[in-house]
């Protein structure tokens, strides 16, 4: 099967490849206007001297304003200063790069002191796609374009959110995973309990990012909340699937928290207080090329629940979470950057009984240090080197007999080298390495013989990515390969060839594709169980196809249509009846009690769409997903997937209005979860209790779910310092969403649970 998954992309290149469209060439910026500038004279030099260019390295909006400006060779503190505040004057014609897109773009600028040259632009207006125009230097004289510089995606599907757009959306009290859950190819988890579920996929099978590292979970408890400061991001990157081989161990999606590589301008503060938590934030430049960051957040539902609850003979330590990070992101003067940051995220929730023992507790904890290293490679390339590591601990106890914990120390290192030319070639080549110590122990009575061990892990992955562009057309084959090596002797690997591909119709149509294969590996307890019962485990697998549209309806309105296919394979069965922390929801009818075995497989396929409008005063969303996700169990008995949603549609709206309000709304709908009914039951007399006799597996369903969530914002300007407050009301309408279905004590009625009802959220949010 990986064979002819091989033929078909290496088909699928040469196919393509035939194409003989030609693209537009990227249009580098070209001044418009530098006004009149003079440079402040050093002691004894003579006024009438020549004066050289001083080269600033310069990004250049979308609109040809500047944004950020730096002197790349000094020539001493006082011009270097006098340089960057001009240069922040300039004004430039936008980029667009080889695809005919308006983009930002970085540059390198000489930039020279006297009188004005060229004509004043009138206001900015939001920006459009470009028509062409020709590439190279400015024929202005005083100023000199010298280098031209660009970061793209190679990804078929990547939608990346702007973090000062998630602020006002309604329904996410402006967290930044709260607003990917919005996003076509993502289901509504059970519960709303914060988990990620893209493509009809298990959540343990998509992955949490930090800036291309791995973190073990994205959401506090009850998904409130990201476990990173919105407010330190600058975007948030979602690829449901067919993701370049930058990524893998993963068969579904994935998003990336990427914080910002821009030195902020001036100090930044704020306190912000809701019904829910507590936050901190600080921003503060500390000389010309570096910046501090400070965060905290800490829930309170415990202090305000945990008098009400503890009335009784049990004592109740409601949930509660906490998150502290620092950053520190230095831009050295040759170029690049190098950014540290430490991370602190704890959830912890318990039940007392009256003599003080602990019933049942879950926590979940990490401590993470994430560095981060750009700099020029020579030439063309640039080399990053990501780090991630710190220890992780979950951990689960019952009635103070049972315990269980999964508490892994394992440090994540990427090693790349890559260019970004928009030329005719690109490529990117890397080394995604991870190792450590993995320990766990699963006792709880009722669920299995006891486990524990602690194992050694090397996994190892290189990848290799060309980016090539002939004509209108870019493709990106790559191959990534992932050997993953245990000390109890356990060797797995995989290779994973993948192809993503884009066409450029005309300048506001694209059509994109993609075909790859993905691996995930088994999961350590897997590996060594199945090694004690004399069998090995392999990597499941994935084959992943999608094929869509983009189109630019005006320069505010934008949308998109994408068909997917995914065909899983040597899914791993078996050994139901152990622990394992929560998933999902539970499974009543009888279990798979096998030995753990690569016997089971999956089909997932659909069609998504989405429409994003981006005006000057309104932002809005509408995104709609049809899917169906099937598996196979080891009899080869086909059945829906406990997180089959088949219709998933959500829209939201946040308008501007006069006087520093604004309104948004926000509607979801979706398809009810799979369940298996309960037929029949009969009475055990020994046992004097009622066994239940379970109908086909996930024949019934829930009913539809139905929210509608509104809020509402208002700002306070001051002399030195803004207030904002804000009321969000989730569950407007109090809809009664059925979430779980329980039964009665003789399995007679059914007595379903239902979800939140009517939740106000009122917040403050003072900043200086």
């Amino acid at each position: 099967m990986r064979t002819t998954a091989l033929a078909l992309l290496l088909s699928l290149g040469l196919g393509l490849g035939l194409g003989d469209a030609q693209a537009a060439e990227p249009v580098l910026p070209q001044l418009e206007w530098q006004p009149e500038t003079e440079r402040p004279l050093l002691e004894g030099e003579d006024p009438a001297a020549p004066q050289p260019a001083v080269l600033l390295e310069v990004d250049v909006g979308a609109d040809g304003q500047v944004l950020f400006a730096r002197v790349v060779e000094s020539q001493g503190p006082e011009i270097d200063e006098a340089a960057e505040r001009a240069a922040m004057d300039l004004r430039f014609t936008p980029a667009r790069d080889a695809e005919g897109q308006v983009t930002t773009a970085r540059i390198r600028y000489g930039l020279r002191f006297g009188p004005a040259i060229g004509t004043p632009p009138p206001e900015p207006e939001p920006s459009t796609p470009a028509s062409g125009e020709p590439s190279g230097g400015s024929d202005l004289a005083g100023g000199e374009i010298v280098v031209e510089t660009r970061r793209t995606s190679p990804e078929v599907t990547e939608r990346v959110l702007d973090a000062k757009d998630i602020q006002v959306l309604p329904g996410t009290g402006g967290d930044a995973v709260r607003v990917v859950q919005n996003l076509p190819g993502v289901s509504r988890p059970p519960v709303n309990i914060g988990q990620l579920i893209i493509r009809g996929t298990a959540p343990e099978d998509s992955a949490a990012l930090l800036d291309g590292g791995p973190i073990p979970l994205v959401f506090h408890f009850s998904g409130l909340t990201t476990v990173v400061n919105t407010d330190s991001l600058s975007e948030v990157a979602f690829l449901p699937g067919n993701q370049g081989v930058r990524y893998g161990r993963i068969l579904g999606g994935l998003v990336d928290l990427r914080f910002t590589r821009e030195l902020p301008e001036e100090s930044r503060s704020y306190l912000s207080v809701d019904v829910f938590q507590a936050t901190a934030f600080t921003e503060q430049p500390i000389g010309e090329r570096t910046a501090l960051t400070l965060s905290a957040r800490r829930s309170y539902i415990d202090a305000v629940l945990n008098p009400i609850l503890n009335g009784g003979p049990t004592s109740i330590q409601a949930p509660r979470y906490y998150d502290i990070s620092a950053r520190v992101l230095h831009l050295p003067d040759k170029g690049g950057s190098i950014d540290a940051l430490m991370l602190v995220s704890d959830d912890r929730f318990r039940f007392f009984d009256e003599d003080g023992v602990e019933d049942l507790g879950l926590s979940t904890t990490f401590q993470k240090l994430r560095f981060r290293w750009l700099q020029p490679a020579g030439g063309a390339w640039e080399s990053e080197t990501t780090l991630v590591a710190g220890p992780e601990r979950q951990s689960f106890t019952f009635d103070g007999d049972g315990e269980a914990y999964e508490a892994p120390l394992m440090a994540s290192v990427r090693q790349e080298l890559r260019t970004d030319t928009a030329g005719l070639f690109d490529a990117r080549l890397g080394l995604d390495l991870e190792a450590g110590l993995d320990r766990f122990l699963y006792d709880v009575p009722g669920f299995g013989d006891p486990e524990e061990a602690e194992v050694w892990v090397l996994a190892p992955a290189p990848y290799a990515e060309l980016t090539w562009r002939p004509g209108a057309l870019r493709l990106t084959p790559g191959v990534r390969s992932d050997i993953r090596w245990l000390d109890t002797g356990d060797i797995l690997l995989s290779i994973d060839p993948r192809l993503g591909g884009r066409y450029i119709v005309n300048d506001d149509t694209a059509l994109i594709g993609g075909i790859g294969v993905h691996s995930q590996p088994p999961e350590n307890r897997q590996v060594i169980a199945a090694g004690e019962a004399g069998d090995t485990l392999k990597p499941a697998w994935a084959l992943h196809k999608s094929l869509g549209v983009e189109y630019q309806f005006t320069s505010a309105l934008r949308g998109g249509l994408t068909g997917f296919h995914n065909s899983q394979h040597d899914l791993v069965v078996g050994r139901e009846d152990r622990f394992a922390f929560f998933s999902g929801p539970p499974d009543f009818e009888a279990m798979d009690t096998g030995a753990y075995a690569n016997a089971g497989s999956g089909l997932v396929y659909g069609v998504e769409s989405l429409l994003e409008l981006q005006a000057d005063s309104t932002v809005g969303l509408l995104s709609a997903t049809w899917s169906r996700s099937l598996r196979t169990n080891r009899d080869g008995d086909e059945g829906l997937f406990r997180y089959d949603q088949p219709w998933v549609i959500n829209a939201l709206v946040s308008q501007e209005l006069p006087r520093n309000w604004r309104l948004g709304a926000r509607v979801r709908f979706s398809s009810g979860n799979p369940y298996t009914p309960i037929e029949n039951r009969i009475y055990d007399v020994g046992t004097r209790s009622f066994i239940p006799l379970f109908g086909e597996t996930d024949s019934a369903r829930l009913p539809s779910f139905f929210s509608l969530d509104l809020r509402v914002d208002k700002t306070y300007e001051f002399e030195r310092w803004t207030l904002t407050t804000y009321l969000d009301l989730q569950n407007a309408t109090n809809a009664q969403n059925l979430e779980v279905i329980n039964w009665t004590y003789d399995y007679s009625e059914e007595e379903p649970v239902a979800g939140l009802p009517l939740v106000p959220s009122f917040g403050l949010r003072g900043e200086f």
